[in-house]
């Protein structure tokens, strides 16, 4: 009788950390979502406006194929990889395009009251590169603690070789 009981036990505590993993589960799905239409939304509006010597942001339309990179970095991380095919780009542009960009997603934030997770900016252009004529803007929406530790992992080590 010992032996079924604590069987049992132990099968409703399985349960239980499996039906709690299942709401966490989907509720880190229904922020991704929200999230990737908040920074389609911010990314629409301002890159348009990014013009530079040798790239013209108008060029370029923003769909919903954008790349979650929480696959990559791990749970809860929220940052999207956007590909614009066909840029003729040097690694020599690509700062002016980042602070740019950068510069009018924190305005795009402020006007719209959009705030980030302990008052860090809400969008920040975290990664930036060309390869085979396809430029790749990883822009990450910093509204968890995931996503900020993330952003002060990638800045480290650019931080240590300076």
């Amino acid at each position: 009788m010992k032996v079924i009981l604590v069987v049992a036990v132990l099968m409703l505590v399985v349960l239980l950390i499996l039906l709690q993993k299942r709401r966490r589960v989907k509720a880190l799905k229904v922020l991704q979502s929200a999230s990737l239409k908040q920074v389609n939304q911010a990314l629409s509006t301002c890159l348009p406006q990014v013009q530079t010597e040798n790239f013209d942001g108008e060029k370029y339309h923003i769909d919903d194929n954008a790349e979650l990179l929480a696959d990559v970095w791990g749970k809860g991380v929220i940052a999207f990889e956007y590909s614009l095919p066909g840029v003729q780009l040097s690694v020599q542009d690509l700062p002016a395009i980042r602070q740019a960009l950068g510069t009018l997603l924190t305005q795009y934030a402020h006007d719209q009251r959009i705030v980030g997770y302990q008052e860090e900016p809400p969008f920040v252009v975290s990664d930036i590169w060309v390869l085979a004529d396809v430029l790749h803007l990883d822009i990450s929406y910093v509204v968890n603690r995931a996503t900020s530790e993330y952003l002060h992992d990638i800045a480290a080590p650019e931080h240590e070789n300076n």
